[in-house]
């Protein structure tokens, strides 16, 4: 039943790719590239940069926690113990020649979870957590569109997908624990005895 529906969507998706002539591909990969590990993570440097910032050091902080969090539970954890082949590598031609036509993206690690989406979704929940809440929904926006990339470009099933938002998502929980209590255990008491 999940080969089906990860199949399913996959052709769809595929089907939207054959419509557009292509067009959307430079688009897809740009965002792809966000969480790239051969650019070192733009989104880890956006991280830094807001932890350099007074005003936004502290969502700088929760997203730099929650993706460092995210990287030990996918790429340490979950991608090795799971060992799913991605799509294109799995035998099944239609993939492959799906994964061809999009400009075929080689990835050196297994498939399950979505690092990219995993990823992203860490450093947006840390946003969502942390900023306005009338504008921070837009962060999931992101997540979004990166896991449909993953899905256009055929480097991973819709279940990845899934399964990286989800680890992405526990990740910044976690990291906003972590920064909570810090910030109530040490900043709090640090303001206190200023007064």
């Amino acid at each position: 039943m999940i080969h089906f529906i990860d199949y399913t969507i996959l052709k769809l998706i595929h089907e939207f790719a054959l419509m557009t002539g292509n067009r959307f591909t430079p688009f897809i990969r740009f965002i792809s590239y966000l969480c790239d590990s051969h650019a070192l993570f733009p989104i880890v440097w956006i991280s830094i940069i807001l932890i350099c910032i007074k005003k936004t050091r502290k969502v700088g902080t929760a997203m730099l926690i929650a993706i460092l969090i995210n990287f030990l539970f996918t790429n340490l954890g979950l991608k090795i113990i799971v060992g799913r082949l991605r799509p294109y590598q799995s035998g099944n031609v239609d993939y492959y020649n799906w994964w061809k036509y999009v400009g075929g993206l080689a990835m050196r690690e297994y498939s399950f979870p979505s690092g990219h989406v995993s990823t992203t979704m860490a450093a947006m929940g840390a946003v969502f957590f942390y900023t306005n809440k009338k504008y921070s929904w837009l962060a999931f926006l992101l997540v979004i569109l990166m896991g449909f990339s993953r899905n256009y470009l055929v480097v991973h099933y819709p279940t990845d997908v899934l399964g990286g938002a989800i680890i992405g998502f526990i990740s910044a929980l976690i990291a906003r624990i972590i920064i909570n209590w810090y910030y109530n255990l040490y900043i709090s008491d640090n303001y206190i005895e200023q007064k």
